[in-house]
């Protein structure tokens, strides 16, 4: 039995809102910190970047002197995995941000962690990711600066993408599914009158 012309429309809504609706950057994650037991390498800290959705990878940024660079990456078991722990000690103290991969997508950066130690205590504070240091990497594209490249290395940043020319894309595509489902429904009611005037006596 042939779609029935209303569902062939339903259709057409649904993945022209889908097509429209795949654009931007995925939301940032949130990043947290939770103090451990004392080690030979000094108080053990817990940073923590958590996630909605599926994620492929986490990454984990050290910020400073107006950048922010790659220090370790974790690569999720499952699609349904939206926390990583990253394991540190006070030594590491400074400004830390984390961000996820999903597919060839990358998330907004997460608001500004900054660990310091002051007269023996632990203090953490966060930061908006407006007043956040800038960034290496445009929201949503591109592929960040690899976790095992040296912080030496001069770094450029990513020239943002003009969603523009997608959009349109995007748009026009939409339009030709709802075209292509128009002409089908236009032929069906025609084939339909058809079959009824046949049928008369």
């Amino acid at each position: 039995m042939p779609p029935q012309p209303i569902s062939l429309l339903v259709l057409g809504l649904c993945l022209g809102q889908e097509i429209l609706t795949q654009d931007g950057p995925l939301p940032a994650p949130s990043i947290t910190a939770e103090l451990g037991s004392m080690t030979s390498g000094g108080r053990a800290v817990t940073i923590m970047c958590q996630a909605q959705g599926s994620i492929e990878r986490f990454r984990l940024e050290k910020c400073s002197a107006g950048r922010c660079s790659a220090i370790i990456d974790y690569t999720t078991t499952s699609f349904s995995e939206n926390e990583a722990r990253f394991y540190l000690t006070l030594t590491n103290a400074g400004q830390y941000s984390c961000m996820y991969q999903n597919s060839s997508m990358w998330s907004s950066r997460s608001e500004i962690l900054e660990l310091a130690v002051t007269g023996g205590d632990v203090t953490q504070t966060v930061q908006s990711p407006t007043s956040a240091l800038p960034s290496d990497l445009s929201p949503g594209t591109g592929e960040p600066p690899s976790a095992s490249q040296s912080k030496s290395e001069p770094k450029t940043a990513s020239r943002p993408q003009d969603y523009t020319v997608e959009n349109l894309i995007r748009m026009g595509l939409a339009g030709l599914v709802l075209a292509a489902l128009g002409i089908l429904l236009l032929q069906t009611q025609c084939g339909q009158r058809r079959t009824q005037e046949a049928a008369r006596p």
